[in-house]
């Protein structure tokens, strides 16, 4: 809080007499203090110092000659608008278009930070088209010198291009192998993010996938909640299976603090991985009578309570397609999520509710009637 205020007090005095150097180093070191202390975010995205760092940054940049544009400058300004979750679209677009012609310039943890940067702020309105074209120039710089990135630029860049759907299969060629002879380097966020930006990117590399499965094993006690779901998912969504890692993967769960959307995204990923195997099926009702709580204290969106009804139906429904009864942590599931979907038929897509009435259906569950009855009742 000390630095965060003598740094405030600093901009303020000798905002006027900033270059371009000191403007980038002050907004990351505040940016940084943001992280340390994340009380402290709300406070810097309305503190007009801030606003007025981010309006001399871009003047900065319309007025630096070429040589005064450091690459690590840029890669600082977008960090922290990244960090503080400020989409700046002008000063964004200014970024890139510096960026583009200088790519020889920045190292590979700068651009890798800048693509990260750019890609984590991409939903926000307008940014997706003032950041497009670093993308394709990125890609091409990249692949031609794939052997000076480090496995964890290597995972952020590879991030970065899921998260913005920047479609570069080569790149992801490029990447998988330069992997392959890092992985062993690689900690567990670094396992976890190129896992779930292979997964994200629909790029299925059954070498790299292998290997990260391997190495994520034997971290896997040193796994965060966040990396472990984002592991688990990003095999999940190119199918991709792992008996040992996701039984190992399964049993942390249990005992890990998990948010109502990354219970949807874990039953989601382990049918997707191997929906009939006793081992994916073990795990998925494992994770129900928590998905039962979240559901019952409102946690949920009409969206996941879809995707894990969905995805509970795959791994199931063959039993009650056959006759033979299914776990009770799945009949109370259907249970308490029609009770809770009867009333809330409003919130759901047509696409989502199309798929309600069919795994219900195919579950042979009675309640089948009452989603279809309150479906009808909307639709009239």
């Amino acid at each position: 809080q000390g630095d965060f205020n003598q740094i405030l007090a600093v901009v303020v005095d000798h905002l006027a007499e900033m270059n371009l150097v000191n403007i980038s180093t002050a907004l990351h070191r505040l940016s940084k203090a943001a992280v340390l202390c994340p009380n402290l975010k709300q406070s810097l995205q309305t503190s007009p110092v801030v606003e007025d760092l981010l309006e001399a940054s871009l003047t900065a940049l319309e007025l630096s000659s070429a040589g005064e544009v450091h690459a690590r400058a840029l890669s600082n300004i977008a960090w922290s608008l990244a960090t503080l979750h400020m989409a700046h679209r002008d000063l964004l677009q200014k970024i890139v278009e510096l960026s583009i012609p200088r790519l020889l310039s920045f190292k590979p943890f700068e651009l890798s930070t800048l693509l990260l940067s750019c890609a984590k702020l991409n939903s926000e309105d307008g940014v997706a088209e003032s950041t497009e074209a670093l993308y394709p120039a990125s890609a091409r710089h990249v692949a031609a010198r794939i052997s000076t990135f480090g496995f964890r630029s290597l995972a952020n860049i590879a991030w970065a291009f899921a998260e913005a759907r920047q479609r570069q299969p080569g790149l992801f060629e490029y990447i998988a192998r330069e992997m392959l002879m890092q992985v062993h380097t690689a900690n567990a966020q670094e396992l976890a993010n190129a896992t779930w930006a292979f997964g994200k990117a629909g790029c299925r590399k059954e070498e790299l996938l292998a290997e990260l499965a391997k190495r994520a094993l034997g971290r896997v006690r040193e796994f965060k909640a966040q990396e472990l779901c984002s592991t688990v998912w990003g095999f999940g969504a190119v199918g991709y299976f792992d008996e040992a890692f996701f039984g190992q993967a399964s049993l942390l769960l249990q005992n890990m603090d998990l948010q109502a959307s990354q219970l949807a995204h874990l039953v989601w990923a382990f049918a997707q991985a191997a929906p009939q195997l006793s081992l994916t099926r073990i795990a998925i009702v494992r994770l129900l009578p928590r998905c039962l709580m979240e559901l019952e204290a409102g946690a949920f969106e009409a969206v996941e309570v879809s995707v894990i009804l969905l995805s509970v139906a795959k791994a199931f429904a063959c039993n009650a397609k056959s006759g033979f009864a299914v776990p009770r942590e799945v009949s109370r599931l259907f249970g308490a999520a029609a009770a809770w979907a009867v009333p809330r038929v409003g919130g759901f897509s047509e696409q989502s509710l199309v798929g309600m009435v069919k795994v219900y259906q195919e579950m042979r569950d009675d309640r089948a009637g009452q989603i279809m009855d309150a479906v009808g009742n909307e639709v009239l």
